[in-house]
């Protein structure tokens, strides 16, 4: 077996491709890497998860805050209407109440 407690993991994987281009490569060392080429890819998989994760969350965060300034302006919008309906209200009102007297 290939691997020592003090290899570092570069030197191991160099001694596995020369051993597999000459064909002496041991099972042990044939399946250790296996499991170490497993972790690599496993480990892509999670690190693009939770990118694309991270991505849709922050996209969401956006879109809702953009969303909660049209809805705030909307809002706005409504009050002033309402204001200015309250306003031309109580005008008729007045103008009512003055054309009675």
């Amino acid at each position: 077996m290939l691997l020592s407690k003090h290899q570092p993991l570069p030197s191991f994987f160099s001694q596995i491709v020369s051993q597999t281009l000459r064909g002496t490569i041991e099972i042990e060392d044939c399946a250790l890497l296996c499991v170490a080429l497993l972790v690599v890819v496993v480990v892509v998989v999670v690190v693009v998860v939770v990118v694309v994760v991270v991505a849709v969350l922050v996209v969401a965060v956006v879109s809702s805050i953009s969303l909660s300034i049209e809805t705030r302006s909307l809002f706005i919008s409504h009050l002033q209407l309402s204001a200015i309906t309250f306003v031309l209200l109580k005008l008729a009102i007045a103008v009512d109440w003055s054309l009675k007297q």
